[in-house]
This record gives C-alpha cells, structure tokens and sequence, in this order.
C-alpha cells in the first residue's frame, strides 16, 4: 500500500512527501522536513553570529548581518505561525552539543534580541 507520508530524519516523524527534501550528508542521504532544514539554517546562523574575531573583514560584516536578518525572519515565523515548540526544540538541542557550541548560540542570540526585540519570548528560548 502506498503512502503519501514518509519519515523525516531529524525529527522521527512521518510528513507529507511534498514537505520533504533529499539531504546528501558525507556518508548518506538522507530526507528531512523542510521545517527542520529552516530550523537548522536558523540555528547555524546564531552559532555563526557569535563567533569572535576581532576586526572582522567588511565581506564578513555584511554575512553575518545577512545571517542575524536570516534568523530573526525564521525565528519570527515560527512565532507567528504557533511553532515556537518547534524552534524550542531545536535551540535546546544547539545549546545542548557543548561548551563551545552553547557560548556562540548565547552570543548570537543576544546580538539577535538587540536586533529583534519582539523575538524575546520565553517560548522560543526555553533551555
């Protein structure tokens, strides 16, 4: 019997095969919800964001400016649209992958509050 539903990767949940997108990883591929890609691409851009380096390059300054608009968009559709669970999830398993890891996603959240105010709502940011 077919189905119209298949398991998404990272979240381990079946999705409607229209929401879903082939990832080619170093060893495999692999299908993942398009919700979780965001999320991902959301939670990098934080990471990056706080990254130290002193005296950054103008290309690099503009990048990760590019990257705090890009996370503060995504981080403000999951609260409009009721997914806040949903980043929540993904914040908690970012600050969860080490010291290193939890101290740039801290920076770049701080960096992004001071960008997006709004966006300070514990249900997003719950550890």
């Amino acid at each position: 019997m077919a189905t119209d539903r298949t398991c998404c990767h990272h979240y381990r949940t079946h999705h409607p095969r229209n929401e879903m997108r082939l990832i080619v990883t170093k060893t495999d591929k692999r299908r993942r919800c398009i919700r979780s890609i965001e999320v991902s691409l959301l939670l990098r851009n934080l990471h990056e964001c706080g990254r130290e380096t002193p005296k950054r390059p103008l290309s690099e300054r503009a990048k990760a400016t590019k990257d705090l608009l890009q996370a503060a968009s995504l981080a403000s559709f999951f609260m409009d649209n009721h997914q806040a669970d949903v980043f929540n999830a993904a914040w908690r398993d970012a600050i969860g992958r080490g010291k290193g890891w939890r101290a740039r996603a801290l920076k770049g959240k701080a960096v992004l509050l001071r960008l997006a105010p709004e966006l300070d709502q514990p249900a997003l940011w719950l550890e």
